[in-house]
């Protein structure tokens, strides 16, 4: 059975980020659950092309906003599920056993955020209660979803700037409202 999930990774200027982004995947890569790596590039002038190269991720060219980046990721993906994952967005051990637990249910689905600093740490305990009490989603989160699904909500083709918290919108009104996973990411910021 071929892995069944695409990462997307939508990248502006992202050098320092990338790689412990990737890093973060790795888990997926020895269960076997992922497909491909996809770099979506808004124009950057920095080491990233270079990074996803020696990564082997697919690098495609997209517009300078996150939903441009997200939706061109998107159409060069070819698995069953997207895996949506910002630069700064990291995902923390264990996310494997909960992808796998849950994709047998086939809705979307966020990872709860984890931040440093207590400003982070409140943000990230908003963000995680949104979603958990009516689906709403935050970039950082990243968002697991079926491909069929993505196509049916219209993408982040008419999304704005990030794109997800209109696309969690969209898919609660096709009857795909994300939910919550038992794994989490870790947000960074770039200095």
């Amino acid at each position: 059975m071929r892995a069944a999930i695409s990462v997307i990774i939508p990248t502006l200027d992202a050098e320092r980020l990338l790689p412990a982004c990737a890093a973060g995947l790795f888990e997926g890569v020895q269960e076997g659950l992922l497909r491909e790596l996809i770099v979506s590039d808004g124009g950057s002038v920095d080491e990233t092309r270079r990074i996803a190269d020696e990564l082997g991720a697919e690098f495609v060219s997209a517009g300078p906003t996150r939903a441009a980046q997200l939706q061109r990721g998107a159409e060069a993906a070819r698995g069953d599920w997207l895996l949506f994952v910002p630069p700064e967005s990291q995902l923390q051990p264990g996310w494997t056993a909960a992808v796998r637990a849950h994709m047998p249910s086939q809705a979307p689905a966020v990872f709860r955020v984890e931040a440093r600093g207590t400003a982070g740490r409140l943000a990230a305990a908003w963000a995680n209660r949104r979603t958990a009490m009516v689906g709403a989603a935050t970039g950082p989160q990243g968002l697991l979803v079926r491909a069929g699904d993505y196509a049916d909500a219209g993408g982040h083709a008419s999304a704005g700037r990030t794109g997800a918290p209109a696309l969690a919108r969209r898919l609660a009104a096709i009857g795909r409202r994300p939910v919550l996973l038992a794994a989490s990411v870790r947000r960074e910021t770039a200095t």
